[in-house]
């Protein structure tokens, strides 16, 4: 797991009161995290 200075996802997303907006901009951050790994780094299913 990668150090992250405001703490992790898991505390951000019950410490935060997110619009509906702003969680479709964390889900397709993560997909698109996601994809470039698989892309990028050839893991496969």
């Amino acid at each position: 797991m990668e150090y992250a200075e405001n703490g992790t996802l898991q505390q951000y997303l019950k410490t935060s009161i997110l619009s509906w907006e702003r969680k479709v901009e964390l889900a397709v951050q993560l997909v698109e995290g996601m994809s470039y790994l698989h892309t990028h780094y050839g893991l496969e299913n």
